[in-house]
């Protein structure tokens, strides 16, 4: 994300349990979100922005419909909407028409014609489309975040934290066994044998 990194990584370490994400989840999450707004002629930066902006809103829809994976599913339908690929964003309760999304590109460019129209247009459309669509939701995780459901979701992603966390420490250890064990069970196989 260039220069926005460190704006990404504070998002990413104050948002992550907050949406029932562990912080490695949101991070790929971004990553594959900033990858497809540069495939589309972002920049680092505009594509970090963008993205933390569709993450924080997908929390807030995920927490308003009580999404079984928190704000994942909903960022991801968000990333593939960016894309024209409208389709997932109905299980949210988010209808949004390519004919919109021209409509509201052309009134943001100026441009009248749909060949004129980048595929950057048309997601900054399908962006403020997304805005427009969700003002009910708009703020809602904050509003409930001590809600079980959202409490249980923070948790939830707490410990996939602890045991990834756990895991990267106990990686080393079971990396120098490796050996051990393999000539232990090398050893029983011969023991065993006729």
């Amino acid at each position: 994300f260039g220069d926005a990194l460190p704006q990404v990584s504070g998002f990413v370490e104050e948002f992550a349990n907050k949406a029932g994400l562990a912080a490695f989840e949101l991070e790929g999450l971004l990553t594959n979100t900033g990858a497809v707004l540069q495939g589309i002629d972002f920049t680092a930066e505009a594509s970090g922005e963008l993205g933390t902006k569709l993450a924080a809103l997908a929390g807030d829809v995920a927490s308003f419909a009580n999404v079984q994976g928190g704000a994942q599913p909903v960022l991801e339908a968000f990333t593939k909407s960016l894309l024209g690929e409208n389709e997932s964003l109905k299980t949210y309760g988010i209808a949004i028409s390519q004919a919109e999304v021209e409509t509201k590109a052309f009134e943001m460019t100026g441009k009248s014609s749909r060949t004129e129209l980048t595929k950057q247009e048309r997601a900054l459309a399908t962006y403020e489309l997304l805005l427009k669509k969700t003002t009910v939701q708009q703020g809602d995780l904050n509003r409930t975040q001590d809600s079980f459901a959202n409490v249980s979701r923070k948790v939830a992603a707490e410990i996939k934290e602890v045991k990834a966390n756990l895991g990267d420490e106990l990686l080393p250890v079971a990396a120098e066994l490796m050996p051990v064990i393999s000539e232990l069970v090398s050893d029983l196989a011969e023991g065993f044998a006729p």
